[in-house]
């Protein structure tokens, strides 16, 4: 599948957090990220078929929007994305599990300043799962994707 020219690289907001790429024990969280100078290998299996390379791009809801570029997953290959739309909004964070049929959007963050702000405060707190999941359940917004990761550090500290 070819790509508009420049769709290769990730945008300059995302460069911070794809160079420092913090790491977690929490499998919920981020595990892999794109490369900063080139994140299309990162959309095998969102954007282009894993084996075929086909496209599944679609403006059908439900389905891989042209404009979501992933540029995290987690453990369980659940991707962290940007609409390349939403430039003038710092880019907000959306999150989708995978294998779902669908693919359903949560907002986990306003901007990738803030996620990355949010990922390096619970980098340093992770050696105390309590204190992570305290952090997690008080201070972030209240969804589905973040009431996961703080059960996941509740989890973690029984």
């Amino acid at each position: 599948m070819s790509e508009p020219r420049g769709r290769h690289i990730p945008p300059p907001e995302l460069r911070a957090l794809l160079v420092s790429s913090p790491e977690f024990a929490n499998l919920v969280l981020p595990g892999t990220y794109a490369d900063a100078a080139n994140w299309s290998a990162l959309q095998r299996g969102y954007r282009v078929h894993g084996l075929s390379g086909e496209s599944l791009v679609s403006d059908r809801a439900g389905e891989w929007h042209p404009d979501w570029w992933v540029f995290a997953t987690n453990y369980f290959a659940d991707p962290f994305f940007v609409d390349l739309r939403d430039a003038d909004a710092g880019f907000p964070v959306r999150f989708a599990s995978a294998g779902a049929g669908r693919w359903t959007p949560i907002l986990v963050a306003d901007s990738v300043s803030e996620f990355s702000g949010w990922l390096e405060h619970i980098a340093a707190l992770e050696s105390e799962p309590h204190t992570a999941g305290r952090y997690v359940e008080m201070e972030l917004p209240d969804n589905e994707f973040w009431e996961e990761v703080a059960a996941t550090y509740r989890e973690d500290d029984e």
